[in-house]
């Protein structure tokens, strides 16, 4: 029985815990009720009700303010960064289309002149090459390689989607300093534009609006520093542009050019240079006079009429005495300005480049053509001096030339650009055809987008962070869903009283349901109108600006999208949060509720369940539904994401997939909470022994009293914390991952490629700039090395058949078609060694070592355990490598099988396929089918290294899809020559040999890409340097510079950027964690007041206390943060390693400790205050206050 004063005390107790607001209700009920009649009380019922409820409302508002604040900065704050982050993805395409301009520059469509066959044109026009949309028409019949700008800007001018139109045209020339003694020579781009025309339509944005005049440039900065150059300064340039050059790609001539390329120039124009006999020339044979005139602009009368007798003799000892001044172009340009990038006014690949304007070009060339000409005035015979005078009145009538009709290049610039690039990739390929359509130039050319075609290589990095991103939506939504539920189930105890005492009253529970639905309302609707105004000033700011940095713009507002999800998800949060604090409240019976002789944790229910109802479980059923779907989402959906090249949903389901396994892992972790917080409480109190006696306290209020808040205040410390970690960790180990992969597909440190088998590098050129780099005073090359074309593309070009490599082990079975490709002997040496792991090598052979590790491809180059055979089936002696031999001796008989050894390098994964090891020898076939050739040769595995820079080995099966091989160049040409005398194939290859190209090729063989390897120490202006001289060195825009360092910084760059946006990140994480902290120990106090006084009572002094509970708070928070610590870190390793499973790189593990620190150090201030701010507040009551409240 329970006494008369007891029953007395708690009821009190009960109206105290009610407060002010079910007492406030009664007042309004009573006077309401006193002035209505019967009649109008049931007429306004509803208006009761609703007077009833608000009433209540503001008077627990009054009651608990700081709830409600901390209820409604958590909808503000999540739904201002949740709108914040979409609007972030809103202007995701813009930061994108930057990075492409400044890739590929600003022009939006490039038309250049067709000559090949005709091409039907078809619906879908647009084909992917060479990292370009190309849209294709109906090309020309001429073989012209200009394209008539005039034309093009006359049927644009009125097509109001195109802001405008340039001509360009381009020289590859040299460049040097012409006011000083050094002999310094950097190649280069010269690039000639119409600057006021560029600066009008918008091309080229971020470059210099300033206007270029005659005789001035804007050069590259890299390339002044390297010749002595000062910008500004009225230095001046040298550009040297050879036109022997040019002749050598039409006619295949060399440069200087020789007697045989003067013949076969002569040749061409119907001259026989070994005649003595006079010819006569009439000029009006060669021209179509009113054509030319036309089509030239210029006044061609002075040589219409024209004749001469000419000595062919003559000609040849003109051309071949004056090669400089008949061919060689000198101008010197005043260079008025610099830049450190091209920054969109032209693609990065030109490397040094130097930019003059159009409009004073001819004056420029007819001046230095003038000069050249005049210099020959002593050389040229008299029978010419007539002609030569003609010709000099000709060249002076040159500044009469439309040069606008002879464009190289025309490049258009969009109207309001942005609207063709920021929706879908297929959206916007599709935008363009339309525009291509509609506008119908009806012109033979080849356009290009190669803006669209960069973006198309962004797509992946774009689909990766919109995924991210809204995985931290779905986080942040996590959070501030469980802080919100925390405020309302915080005093579930008093609300279910409240709750039972109002329906005591008469209210119903439909009623009650509408209290709690409209206090969420409220948290919802101040939420979302203040985050919708934080998120649009956001919003605004950042646009402002991404808009001018990327020097493209849309709209300030935020999108439909962006505000849609905040008002959405600002409405659903507190409702979700609010669902199970109604069941609870509402849940009991009248008389339950009002029972305050019984608490939560005492309470023992019994019930009884009909067998026949039994076996329907909630739990059950949920858990089933859930693994069902995870089934059908990873079995199903994610195949099905790549099917359809759906990469955004790939992602989407991934990130689900991650986030699911942090969520389960920390459930997990929550089996062992208590044992770690014990731990460091004993650590705290063996630490600080003059606390010990609190100890027994400590611990019953973690595993008793408060453990309920405690779990729930440690369960969003270690999910925040764990995704953090996780976020932090994955983009390290990631970027790592990736970084790594580009580096073993490239190489080296530097390495040159051309994308275009029929396109070859230009051996010559490069390998002697090289070799001056390596031989400097303060050199910045280590080594360097050439790649070859592949074995059997070779064979294409020399005999024009498709060819194919077979390897096997003597049978038919298994048969493994390979990629056969030659490397120079000193590859490894200039790649990047910690990507090159060996193993499986010829035992016997004594290999050289290179940066430590033996080499393998040293050894193809050597006869070392290898079968000897005869001279007459070597006739090249490629054994002993002399290739002077080899380029010039004549032919002998070859044996139909082979019988010389090919030593070559196989990958590790092809070792089981074949059942093989080093030093085996297998059979290699090479098979034409057309031909019906069938050539077999004996290879020799020299090793089966598990990962080679540059080539794709790996240790799995996998490989023989797609097998390479490497051999050396030797063998490469031995080979070679050796199917020369098969099925006439004799007369192909001699005319291959006998290219001007060809002759300049080590081996007689193209190369395909170029590795360097830096010294040490090398900066990033000098390795800047380097790539840019480098580039200009290419002949041809399919031909790539990659700087390997350069990437790398990006990649990092990109990395820290993201860290701190999580660091960002962690601290709302944390504010949020604050605020359920302080809700937390609140509620603690709350609860365990009478205990808090008795402790005060019997002797605890104030600072004991806030130990006490400081110590709770921090063991919860230390044991959140090392749980959460080994989930985040644990699941990133296991991703990572699962990536380098398959990748077989090198293994890095590096650990985000600036986002770790930061986020242990959040985390602890936020316990820290958010513990002292509530215990402080209580210690500053009377102990008979506190025992009074709490009685």
């Amino acid at each position: 029985m329970v006494k008369i004063s007891d029953q007395s005390r708690l009821l009190a107790k009960g109206k105290r815990s009610i407060g002010s607001s079910v007492s406030e209700s009664l007042d309004y009920i009573n006077v309401y009720s006193s002035s209505k009649s019967h009649d109008a009380k049931i007429k306004d019922s509803s208006y009761f009700n609703l007077f009833v409820l608000t009433s209540y409302i503001i008077s627990d508002i009054k009651k608990k303010p700081r709830s409600y604040k901390i209820g409604i900065f958590t909808v503000v704050i999540t739904i201002t960064f949740i709108v914040f982050l979409y609007s972030i993805m809103d202007i995701l395409p813009l930061i994108f289309l930057k990075q492409a301009q400044n890739t590929v520059g600003e022009a939006d469509l490039t038309y250049r002149a067709k000559a090949a066959e005709n091409i039907s044109q078809t619906s879908d026009q647009f084909m992917y090459n060479s990292d370009y949309y190309v849209l294709r028409e109906e090309p020309p019949d001429t073989s012209s390689i200009f394209v008539n700008y005039t034309n093009i800007k006359e049927k644009t001018k009125d097509f109001n989607r195109i802001n405008g139109v340039t001509p360009r045209w381009f020289a590859v020339a040299d460049f040097t300093n012409p006011n000083t003694t050094d002999s310094l020579t950097t190649s280069g781009v010269v690039m000639v534009i119409d600057s006021k025309n560029e600066v009008e339509i918008g091309l080229g944005r971020d470059f210099t609006k300033e206007l270029l005049g005659a005789n001035q440039a804007f050069v590259l900065d890299s390339g002044l520093e390297y010749l002595g150059i000062k910008p500004n300064n009225q230095d001046e340039i040298r550009v040297t542009i050879d036109t022997r050059d040019f002749l050598s790609t039409i006619f295949d001539t060399s440069n200087p050019l020789t007697q045989a390329d003067i013949e076969k120039l002569t040749q061409e124009a119907g001259l026989d240079l070994n005649s003595t006999q006079n010819v006569q020339v009439n000029v009006a044979d060669f021209f179509n006079f009113t054509d030319a005139e036309d089509a030239l602009g210029i006044d061609l009368s002075p040589i219409q009429d024209f004749n001469f007798t000419v000595t062919p003799v003559d000609i040849y000892d003109i051309i071949l005495d004056n090669q400089d001044a008949l061919f060689v172009l000198n101008f010197d340009f005043q260079v008025i300005g610099s830049f450190d990038a091209p920054m969109g006014k032209f693609a990065n690949s030109f490397g040094n480049a130097v930019v003059i304007d159009s409009n004073y070009l001819i004056e420029e060339v007819t001046e230095v053509v003038n000069t050249n000409l005049n210099s020959l005035n002593s050389s040229i015979p008299t029978v010419l001096s007539s002609t030569f005078t003609t010709v000099l009145n000709v060249t002076e009538n040159l500044e009469n030339l439309e040069l606008n009709h002879y464009a190289m290049q025309v490049d258009a610039v969009f109207r309001n650009r942005e609207d063709y690039y920021m929706s879908t990739p297929e959206n916007n390929e599709r935008m363009i055809i339309n525009l291509q359509t509609d506008l119908n130039l009806d012109i033979p050319l080849e356009s290009t987008a190669p803006v669209l075609g960069a973006l198309e290589g962004l797509n992946f990095i774009r689909l990766f962070l919109q995924s991210t991103f809204m995985t931290i939506v779905f986080f942040m939504i996590l959070l501030s869903v469980m802080l919100i539920y925390s405020l309302m189930i915080a005093d579930v105890d008093e609300k279910t009283y409240e709750m039972g005492m109002l329906r005591a009253l008469g209210l119903r529970r439909a009623s009650l349901v509408q209290i709690i639905v409209i206090q969420s309302v409220i948290f919802s609707g101040i939420g979302i109108i203040a985050g919708m105004i934080l998120s649009a000033t956001l919003n605004s700011g950042l646009r402002w600006y991404i808009f001018n940095t990327s020097k493209n713009s849309t709209t300030y507002w935020l999108s439909v999208s962006a505000a849609l999800s905040g008002i959405i998800i600002g409405a659903l949060m507190p409702i979700l949060s609010n669902i199970w604090a109604i069941k609870r409240a509402l849940g009991k019976k009248i008389r339950d509720s009002l029972d305050v002789f019984h608490t939560g944790l005492n309470e023992v229910m019994i019930r009884i369940i009909k067998l026949e109802n039994y076996g329907l479980s909630i739990f059950e059923i949920t858990l089933g539904i859930t693994l069902t779907l995870m089934g059908v989402i990873t079995y199903y959906f994610l195949p099905a994401s790549f099917l359809f090249n759906r990469l955004d949903l790939f992602f989407f389901i991934l990130n689900m997939i991650l986030v699911g396994m942090i969520i389960g892992l920390t459930f997990l972790c929550f089996l062992i909470f208590p044992y770690v917080q014990m731990g460091i409480i004993y650590v705290f109190t063996f630490v600080f022994s003059f606390d010990l006696k609190l100890r027994p306290l400590i611990l019953k209020n973690l595993n008793h009293s408060h453990k309920k808040r405690n779990m729930k205040t440690a369960m969003l410390f270690t999910i925040a914390l764990s995704f953090l970690v996780f976020s932090g960790s994955s983009l390290l180990l990631i970027g790592n991952l990736i970084l790594g992969f580009i580096k073993n597909f490239v190489g080296g440190d530097i390495v040159i490629s051309s994308f275009l088998s029929g396109n070859h590098l230009p051996e010559k050129d490069l390998r002697a700039f090289c070799d001056r780099e390596m031989v400097k005073e303060k050199p910045l090359m280590e080594m360097y090395a050439f790649a070859g074309l592949e074995l059997t593309e070779y064979f294409e070009e020399v005999f024009g058949q498709s060819f194919e490599f077979r390897l096997n082990s003597g049978g038919s079975f298994p048969d493994n078609e390979v990629n056969i490709i030659p490397v120079e002997e000193n590859y490894i040496d200039s790649s990047l060694i910690d990507f090159y792991v060996p193993k499986h090598l010829h035992s016997g052979v004594n290999f050289q070592n290179s940066q430590g590790k033996p080499d393998v491809v040293k050894s193809l180059y050597s006869d070392e355990k290898t079968t000897e055979f005869g001279n007459d089936l070597d006739p090249y002696d490629t054994v002993s490598k002399n290739m002077s031999s080899a380029s010039s001796s004549g032919t002998s008989s070859f044996a139909y099988d082979r019988t010389q050894q090919i030593k070559g390098v196989l990958p590790l994964g092809i070792k089981d396929v074949l059942s093989i090891k080093g030093g085996d020898t297998i059979k290699l076939a090479l098979t034409q089918q057309n031909l019906q050739i069938n050539s077999n040769y004996r290879y020799l595995v020299r090793g089966l290294p598990q990962k080679v820079p540059g080539f794709f080995f790996m240790s799995y099966k996998q490989v023989q899809f797609f097998l390479q091989s490497i051999i050396s160049f030797p063998q490469a040409f031995e080979m070679a020559y050796f199917q020369s005398f098969l099925k006439d194939n004799k007369a192909p290859y001699d005319e291959y040999l006998n290219k001007a190209d060809v002759k300049t090729w080590s081996y007689n063989y193209p190369k395909e890409r170029l590795l360097v390897r830096l010294i040490k120490g090398v900066t990033d202006t000098e390795r800047n340097v380097l790539v840019n001289q480098l580039s200009g060195l290419l002949t041809d825009d399919t031909m790539v510079v990659f700087n390997v360092a350069a990437f790398e910084k990006a990649v990092k760059s990109t990395t820290s950027l993201l860290q701190i946006f999580m660091i960002l990140l962690g601290a709302i994480a944390f504010i949020l964690s604050f605020f359920l902290l302080i809700i937390s120990t609140t509620s603690n106090i709350n609860e365990n007041m009478w205990e808090f006084g008795v402790l005060r009572a019997i002797g605890l002094r104030k600072m004991q206390i806030l130990r006490v509970y400081l110590y709770e708070s921090i063991a919860v928070t230390l044991s959140a943060c090392i749980l959460g610590l080994c989930v985040g870190f644990l699941l990133a390793l296991i991703i990572s390693m699962q990536f380098n499973l398959f990748l077989e790189l090198p293994f890095f593990i590096e650990f985000p400790w600036l986002l770790t620190l930061c986020m242990i150090a959040l985390a602890l201030g936020t316990t820290v205050f958010g513990t002292v701010v509530p215990i402080r507040a209580v210690n500053k009551r009377q102990i008979a206050g506190i025992l009074k409240v709490a009685a």
